[in-house]
């Protein structure tokens, strides 16, 4: 079972060891040094806050399950393995991400901002309930192997980038404004 907290602030120096999956119902905050979360999975319901500007290594899953909005913040890309957008309020983008993995939005809203952050997802693309809200923002889709782009929600794209010599194919319908 995944250990709850209510906020979680990894601070200090060197590297901070995660020993299993947590779920943290407000925010989680790096302020310092860097975190290793072993592929154990994160449920969230706060804000994402790197200002230590570190990497995370070794996601597993993050899960963004807020009722209110919460927010990605670092000063650079933020980098994440599997991210499922999974809450009820609006998730709000305040940097540029990067999924390793797959990204998915399953209810509540996903909003790139009005400062139109990027997203490049190496795995496949599913938006399968809620809102995608691409504003005038470019999602690239960079694998290297074979991705999708799916799910049964009407998805919208400003800008689509196909970056991927393996291909990328639509098993549900989309559209680039």
């Amino acid at each position: 079972l995944a250990a709850n907290y209510s906020n979680v602030t990894i601070q200090g120096g060197g590297t901070k060891n995660m020993l299993g999956s947590i779920v943290v119902g407000g925010n989680l905050t790096l302020t310092s040094s860097t975190l290793n979360v072993a592929g154990f999975n994160i449920t969230l319901g706060g804000n994402w806050t790197n200002t230590a500007n570190n990497t995370v290594s070794n996601l597993g899953t993050v899960t963004l399950i807020g009722t209110g909005a919460q927010t990605i913040t670092r000063s650079t890309t933020e980098v994440f393995n599997i991210l499922n957008s999974s809450s009820t309020g609006t998730v709000t983008l305040a940097t540029d991400i990067l999924t390793t993995g797959n990204f998915s939005v399953t209810s509540g809203t996903f909003d790139v901002s009005a400062t139109n952050f990027a997203m490049d997802v190496r795995g496949n693309f599913t938006h399968s309930g809620g809102t995608f809200n691409a504003r005038a923002g470019t999602v690239t889709m960079g694998g290297s192997a074979a991705q999708t782009i799916g799910g049964a929600a009407l998805t919208q794209f400003f800008n689509l980038t196909c970056n991927n010599s393996a291909g990328v194919s639509l098993t549900a319908a989309k559209q680039i404004l």
